[in-house]
């Protein structure tokens, strides 16, 4: 969508280029947070403050993020994008289970579940 939005208008390149590096960063955020996660699962230690900061940056930046995707390029893209456009688009979206709520998504937080009950009953 970003390439045919950067091609009905050229004045939202930097604004686009601007949420294609945030995806990198909170990609980045969010494995440094599942590896402390990861790390508590494995009883290493990991300060609280670290978690703590570390998932709020996640999801502070996450939603500031989707805030500015929605609220100036899904906005542009409403408005500027031609029906052609969307087909394009359509066209070349990969079909991708969701990370988070696909199948791998729904295991990873079960063995987590599983993990955090079984730490319950044995305290």
């Amino acid at each position: 969508m970003f390439a045919s939005l950067r091609e009905r208008d050229s004045s939202l390149a930097g604004k686009i280029d601007a949420v294609v590096a945030d995806h990198e960063r909170i990609v980045r955020q969010g494995r440094r947070l599942l590896q402390l996660i990861r790390g508590i699962e494995e009883d290493a230690l990991v300060e609280r403050s670290d978690l703590i900061n570390a998932g709020r940056s996640y999801f502070e930046n996450l939603e500031r993020h989707m805030l500015e995707e929605e609220s100036v390029l899904f906005d542009a893209a409403r408005t500027r994008l031609r029906p052609a456009d969307w087909r394009s688009i359509e066209s070349r979206i990969e079909q991708q289970t969701d990370p988070l709520f696909g199948e791998a998504g729904r295991r990873e937080f079960e063995r987590l579940w599983h993990r955090i009950e079984a730490h319950e009953h044995s305290a």
